[in-house]
């Protein structure tokens, strides 16, 4: 919207970091930006310059279809709005000559500098030797105008006003159609603003042959929306990368950058969210334009400090945070009548901030660092693209605006650095997992030779337990000597510690019940069991008293079982009389 915000805006672009490149990139994002300087010098508008408020195009014979910038020294009544009647007799008195375009902040009176806040009357005789359909490139002014040609009004925006409370502010981007004279047009253009800081025409006027001016936006407008295409487009993929790669910020920071940067497009020159939506508020589409830069550059710094951590102070990025977060709310907050006042001093930050950016891209380049080559010369292009925007709003050179431009060749340079970033580290991994797998493959060999020498070994074992069971179980009796004693042996494994027998004594009326427990499962308990049927069985006359024969066996036992521990049970059964001893 406003020329000043879009020269801020880059100024407030830093260079931003990534892996290096070969020279052979670079060389072609600089021819890049030649070939962009050449064709904007091929479509540059033809020049002409007003002289005394009157604008003579009949010595410009071979120019008259080509669009001619505006310039020079038009009439200017301050404070005061003057229609097309009130030149019948003449010049009204009041009035003075002034060069356009520019803020009349930068008009002086008897009073001193004129203020922001105000109204005025423009008007601008030009001399056409033809009758032709033509027509006026969109007028960018602040913050409401009127238009007359040939004492026709022809096009407004918003309301003009001699005070706050009648001046309604609004912004949009059309060309104005009008039909030539042979001889003398009359422009009169009344302005009013009481809702920036800045007032007047700032922005280029053109005027030329209606096909030629239609021609001209039309390619503005494919210009700026490529440019707004590609951003989305950048923009909206890194942060899909972050999506799908959530432990690396920096592709996130860098996608709502150039999202930021995307938008900006949309708010200034042509003002394309205008035409989406026409009756947007003014103080809206302000703020989004002071957002779209005033959040870049945070977002930017943090990008650089995940790629520089060693060269950025981190007191240095939270200085940036604060200053451009406390600005960014005030823009939130306060109407643009106040926010707008304190632009020059967030300039001269983002100036410093830059410098310091570029400081840092130096340092990065004398240590050799990865992507610090491509990073200055995409800041250099970025330069000369900013360099190429002053000078023609100086009036030095007549060229088309190449910031966004710029900014969008160093973007996709930064793009195209972290894409390759993102390339060699999936080369990386894929080398790693090249290697992991064939370590796996070895290692999975030596599994299965070991598995096979471990299925052996579990075969041989397990014959032996099969061989250790059938011996176990030809140790406990199959049946009982009397009909009313029944047993039930069921071990937990294979083989166990768990054990019983009957003892027969000379007087057959008699039978000894003998149960065990060793602790523990397994063979080993298995093997004590087997220890305490031999020692059982060669126990002789001990039998016959089971104090005797579990102190017997106590004996031998004891000091022979490890840590393993037998829990035993034995009695003397006499049926004559049911007693058991």
């Amino acid at each position: 919207m406003l020329n000043l915000l879009t020269l801020v805006m880059c100024d407030g672009v830093n260079a931003m970091v990534v892996s290096s490149m070969s020279i052979t990139p670079v060389r072609c994002l600089l021819s890049a930006l030649v070939i962009s300087l050449l064709l904007a010098s091929c479509n540059a508008a033809a020049s002409a310059s007003a002289e005394q408020g009157f604008f003579d195009l009949t010595g410009q014979a071979g120019s008259y279809g080509k669009p001619v910038l505006l310039h020079g020294g038009w009439e200017f009544y301050w404070n005061r709005l003057l229609e097309p009647g009130d030149f019948i007799g003449g010049r009204p008195p009041g009035g003075r000559i002034v060069n356009l375009p520019s803020y009349w902040n930068n008009y002086h009176d008897d009073k001193g500098t004129l203020p922001g806040y105000g109204y005025a009357t423009y008007r601008l005789i030009v001399r056409v030797p033809f009758e032709r359909d033509m027509s006026l490139s969109s007028l960018h002014a602040n913050t409401s105008y009127r238009i007359w040609i040939n004492g026709s009004l022809v096009s407004r925006a918003g309301t003009v006003g001699r005070t706050s409370e009648t001046a309604r502010p609004h912004q949009n981007s059309e060309n104005i159609p009008f039909r030539s004279r042979n001889g003398e047009n009359e422009i009169i253009i009344q302005v009013s603003n009481f809702s920036y800081n800045l007032g007047g025409l700032w922005d280029k006027l053109y005027i030329g042959e209606r096909s030629e001016i239609e021609r001209r936006q039309k390619h503005s407008i494919a210009y700026e929306l490529f440019l707004f295409g590609s951003l989305l487009i950048i923009g909206f993929y890194h942060i899909i990368l972050f999506v799908f790669r959530r432990g690396d910020r920096a592709p996130l920071f860098f996608g709502i950058f150039s999202l930021l940067v995307a938008l900006r497009i949309l708010v200034t020159n042509e003002m394309y969210l205008t035409q989406l939506f026409p009756n947007l508020p003014f103080e809206t589409l302000v703020k989004l334009n002071f957002l779209s830069f005033t959040l870049a550059g945070p977002f930017f710094i943090a990008f650089l400090s995940l790629q520089y951590r060693d060269l950025l102070h981190r007191r240095v990025k939270y200085i940036i945070f604060s200053v451009c977060g406390a600005y960014s709310a005030a823009v939130i907050v306060f109407s643009a009548g106040v926010y707008s006042r304190l632009l020059l001093w967030f300039d001269a930050f983002l100036i410093v901030a830059g410098v310091y950016a570029f400081t840092i891209l130096i340092r990065a380049v004398s240590r050799r660092m990865s992507g610090s080559i491509l990073d200055i010369s995409g800041f250099t292009i970025l330069f000369l693209a900013l360099a190429n925007d002053v000078l023609a709003a100086m009036g030095f050179i007549s060229s088309t605006q190449l910031s966004p431009l710029g900014l969008l060749i160093f973007i996709i340079a930064e793009s195209a650095n972290i894409s390759r970033r993102f390339s060699q580290a999936f080369t990386r991994v894929e080398e790693l997992t090249g290697r992991l797998e064939e370590k796996v493959r070895e290692r999975t060999e030596e599994l299965s030779h070991d598995r096979d020498i471990l299925k052996d070994r579990n075969t041989i074992i397990e014959n032996d337990l099969k061989l250790a069971r059938r011996i176990q179980k030809q140790m406990i009796p199959q049946g009982s000597p009397y009909p009313w004693i029944h047993a039930l042996y069921q071990p937990m494994e294979m083989v166990g510690g768990d054990f019983f027998d009957y003892f027969e004594f000379r007087n057959p009326s008699r039978i000894g019940i003998f149960v065990s427990d060793v602790s523990g499962h397994g063979m080993s308990a298995a093997f004590i069991t087997s220890m305490v049927k031999t020692m059982t069985l060669q126990s002789g006359d001990v039998r016959e008293d089971p104090a005797s024969l579990l102190h017997y066996l106590n004996g031998l036992l004891h000091g022979k079982t490890a840590e393993n521990f037998i829990t035993a049970f034995y009695g003397v059964y006499d049926p004559d009389d049911r007693s058991l001893v």
